[in-house]
């Protein structure tokens, strides 16, 4: 996890690496791991998103749904172009 949160503008993330490690001594190294997991799942893995996760305790639910749900598109593929 730490390490894509470092991937970019390592300098500028360093600190928000250092508060997600951070989150080790309050929630455990067990809880952190699985919300690590589910943060880079849905494609954010900033400290933020990982506090969040652990403050509402969604470490461990099913993971969310990706898609348009059923939503109507306008957008047309290369061939119909």
């Amino acid at each position: 996890m730490i390490d894509q949160l470092l991937e970019v503008n390592t300098l500028y993330r360093l600190r928000a690496a250092q508060g997600v490690l951070g989150l080790r001594k309050k929630y455990g190294d067990a809880r952190l791991e699985a919300t690590c997991r589910k943060a880079i799942t849905v494609g954010d893995p900033s400290h933020r998103t990982v506090n969040e996760i652990l403050v509402s305790g969604t470490e461990t639910d099913p993971e969310p749904e990706t898609g348009d749900a059923g939503a109507a598109t306008f957008l047309r593929g290369p061939e119909g172009l």
